[in-house]
């Protein structure tokens, strides 16, 4: 026999062992339907922090997390999202919740669960949130909820059902069952 004849019937059996082989993981490889490929993270960070600017440098804000999970598609998760907002690059707002979904175009994050806003200015005051499940438009500086809010200063506690906060202004709205109590310090 002739030792190319060998050589090409040698090569023959190997290419068959090859088809045969990825013809077998073929059919046992686990497929993806496109359909589930949204709910699939395309990117995971782990204890990120980021900061945003305006076009002269100036702080805006800075966006830290546990955890965040970017999808093709749908929102993004972050676990413990925590935002620091800045005015005349001092920090003003404080913002963190337990889970947050932040929408593709980056216009709005809902903070999902226990949720708590701080407000600090020049003159030492301090103003603490407490609520759950707040709507947060970043464009407007705006925050809404429907749920229990506890709103409290060194002088007075407030409750309601239902809160508007417009963070630029420091104002907020409660929108039903309004409670409060006043303490004058001595």
């Amino acid at each position: 026999m002739n030792v190319n004849v060998l050589i090409i019937l040698g090569l023959f059996i190997i290419a068959a062992g090859v088809a045969w082989v990825v013809r077998d993981l073929e059919k046992t490889a686990p497929t993806v339907a496109f359909e589930q490929t949204r709910f699939m993270p395309d990117f995971v960070l782990v204890d990120f922090s980021t900061v945003s600017t305006n076009p002269q440098g100036t702080l805006k804000y800075q966006f830290q997390g546990q955890t965040l999970k970017h999808y093709p598609i749908i929102e993004t998760e972050v676990e413990n999202p925590y935002l620091v907002y800045y005015e005349n690059q001092q920090p003003t707002w404080f913002v963190w919740g337990e889970q947050g979904l932040m929408s593709s175009d980056n216009e709005w994050i809902k903070l999902l669960g226990n949720n708590h806003f701080w407000y600090f200015n020049s003159q030492a005051d301090m103003i603490k949130i407490s609520s759950k499940d707040v709507l947060y438009k970043t464009k407007e500086n705006y925050a809404e909820t429907s749920a229990f809010t506890r709103i409290e200063t060194k002088e007075s506690n407030t409750t309601g059902v239902g809160m508007q906060l417009f963070l630029n202004t420091q104002q907020a709205t409660l929108l039903s069952q309004v409670k409060g109590s006043y303490e004058k310090n001595h």
